[in-house]
């Protein structure tokens, strides 16, 4: 006998893809797995694949994984909402179209530029606590009868913390460059982004054919795009092939062609028949 809390299994049929395409902006992925009786997992991992997923809801669905915990775990609160933020960023720079990969690739460029920008705050409150303490030997050494306990004290601490200052920075310019090189892998960086434009336009006729055959959804945004120009195009042509009048007072079609020359003899016509 079959448990009444027992999940369908197997592929999504049309009909179960087709509501996670409806509803996936709107619902949480818990009511959809609960409507389909499905496993929250298996519609997580098809809403990933969908376009147009926001980046909001990438970092909602990155905030109830275990990874999120690793990261509370890793991090302060104001680092969380550092990584947060960076979160969001990558995400709408790729426009949501990221595979697990290269997600795992992001989290790891977030998590070294964070411990890149703790160390340089380290770095920032040493600076701090060196020119107190060498305002303190400054005036230290003024003191009569000077105290040289203290004076060496507090040159032998500016000396240690000048030094830790220079590893602070040394780590933090080796997490930089990490980051650097993560980012070129997960093609982040401007030139990449411009050699994989490069690369696109050497893509043939017969592929983009294919894949739009292929993938009904991509048909569907391209078909979208392509009826929205053909609009635009129609209301443009309709205004401009109207009488224009120019900054000098001349008026003028700026479309000059024999449909635009057949309105204005009309118009002619019109015109004189009125008088008479």
């Amino acid at each position: 006998m079959t448990s009444k809390n027992s999940f369908r299994t197997g592929r999504l049929d049309k009909q179960e893809m087709q509501y996670i395409e409806d509803h996936f902006k709107t619902q949480s992925v818990e009511a959809i797995a609960s409507v389909l009786n499905r496993r929250i997992t298996t519609v997580r991992t098809y809403t990933t694949k969908l376009p147009g997923k926001t980046a909001n809801q990438y970092l909602a669905v990155l905030m109830e994984r275990p990874a999120w915990q690793d990261l509370k775990d890793q991090f302060t609160d104001s680092e969380l909402e550092q990584f947060a933020s960076e979160y969001h960023g990558f995400i709408e720079q790729f426009q949501g179209e990221v595979l697990h990969s290269e997600e795992g690739q992001i989290l790891d460029a977030i998590r070294i530029g964070i411990l890149a920008s703790r160390k340089l705050k380290e770095e920032k409150t040493l600076i701090d606590s060196v020119r107190s303490m060498e305002k303190d030997l400054v005036r230290e050494k003024k003191v009569t009868p000077k105290d040289r306990s203290a004076i060496n004290d507090l040159q032998h601490d500016i000396i240690m913390a000048r030094q830790i200052m220079d590893n602070l920075s040394k780590q933090a310019g080796e997490f930089i460059k990490q980051k650097h090189v993560a980012l070129e892998k997960m093609k982040a960086t401007r030139r990449d982004r411009t050699d994989i434009n490069t690369a696109a336009f050497k893509t043939s006729f017969k592929d983009w054919m294919k894949r739009l055959v292929d993938d009904s959804i991509m048909r569907e945004q391209f078909g979208k795009h392509m009826e929205k120009f053909r609009l635009a195009a129609e209301a443009e042509y309709i205004r401009l092939r109207q009488p224009h009048t120019y900054i000098d007072n001349n008026q003028d079609l700026p479309i000059l062609n024999t449909h635009t020359l057949g309105l204005l003899k009309d118009e002619a016509v019109q015109d004189s028949g009125e008088d008479e």
